[in-house]
C-alpha cells in the first residue's frame, strides 16, 4: 500500500510552483511485503497445479506408466469361458483390472477452476482375451490374479464381451468381481449350473443390444469356486 506524507515548509513559504500540497511516497516495507505475498501466491498456485495434474489424464494406464501393475508370476486363478455364439455375430472378450481409489490411484472426470468435479475414477488396464472359434463354439480364458496388487491395489474387475453384427455393436460385462456395488444375481451359483444366455437384436428404443432371457442371469459373479463360465449368445434376427 502507499502512504501519504504531508510536506511542510519550516520557513512558512508556499510550495514551489508545480509542487503539490502532498507528496506520495511508497513505503519500502510495504513493497517488500507485497513481493512476499506475491511469491507465496505463486508458490501456492504451483503446488495446486502439481496436485491437480496428479489426478488428470486417461484412466487407462499404459505399460510405460510407472503405475502399471507388475505381473504375478505365481498366479493360480485361470478361469475359462466357453459356449456357443451365432455364426452371424462377431465376438471379442477383454479382461479389465482396476486400482483402488482409497490407494490414491485415480483420475477425476473434470478438473476445473482448481477443483475436481465428479466422482473419482479408478485407473484401469484392459487385457484382450484371445478367442478361439469353431463353427458355433467359442472358448477363451483369463487370469483373475494376473497382477500383483502393489501400492495401487490392482485387482480383477470384470470381463467385457463386445458383440458386433455388421456396423452394429454392443458391449456388456459378463463376469464381475464380487464387491459392494456388483449385481448380486445368482451370487453363489456358478454358470456351469446356471449358464449365461444372451439374445441379441436391434431394439427400437435402446438400439442394438444383447439381453438375458427372463429370469436368466446376464453376468457371472466371480467367486472362489468359479473356474469355468458357460455362455450362449443368440442372434434373434438370424434368418
Amino acid at each position: 500500500m502507499s502512504r501519504l506524507f504531508l510536506t511542510t515548509h519550516s520557513n512558512g513559504s508556499k510550495p514551489k510552483e508545480g509542487q503539490g500540497d502532498m507528496d506520495v511516497e511508497k513505503s519500502p516495507k510495504s513493497a517488500s511485503a507485497r513481493q512476499i505475498l506475491l511469491c507465496m501466491a505463486l508458490a501456492a498456485a504451483a503446488l495446486g497445479s502439481i496436485a491437480g495434474c496428479k489426478h488428470l489424464g486417461n484412466r487407462v494406464v499404459s505399460p510405460q506408466d510407472s503405475r502399471y501393475p507388475v505381473r504375478n508370476l505365481a498366479s493360480t486363478r485361470t478361469v475359462t469361458i466357453t459356449g456357443t455364439v451365432a455364426p452371424t455375430l462377431g465376438l471379442t472378450l477383454t479382461a479389465t483390472y482396476e486400482t483402488s481409489v482409497a490407494a490414491d490411484c485415480w483420475v477425476s472426470a473434470v478438473y476445473s477452476a482448481g477443483e475436481f468435479e465428479g466422482s473419482p475414477q479408478p485407473l484401469l488396464i484392459e487385457v484382450p482375451m484371445p478367442v478361439v472359434r469353431a463353427a458355433n463354439r467359442f472358448s477363451a480364458s483369463f487370469i483373475s490374479d494376473a497382477f500383483l496388487p502393489g501400492k495401487c491395489d490392482w485387482h480383477f474387475q470384470r470381463v467385457v464381451m463386445q458383440i458386433t453384427k455388421g456396423t452394429l455393436t454392443t458391449s456388456l460385462s459378463i463376469v464381475q468381481a464380487l464387491g459392494l456395488y456388483t449385481r448380486t444375481e445368482y451370487n453363489g451359483v456358478n454358470s456351469s449350473d446356471a449358464p449365461l444366455t444372451l439374445s441379441c437384436r436391434l431394439h427400437g428404443d435402446i438400439g442394438y443390444s444383447c439381453l438375458p432371457h427372463f429370469d436368466v442371469k446376464s453376468s457371472q459373479i466371480l467367486i472362489d469356486t468359479t473356474t469355468s463360465i458357460s455362455a450362449t449368445v443368440l442372434d434373434d434376427e438370424q434368418p
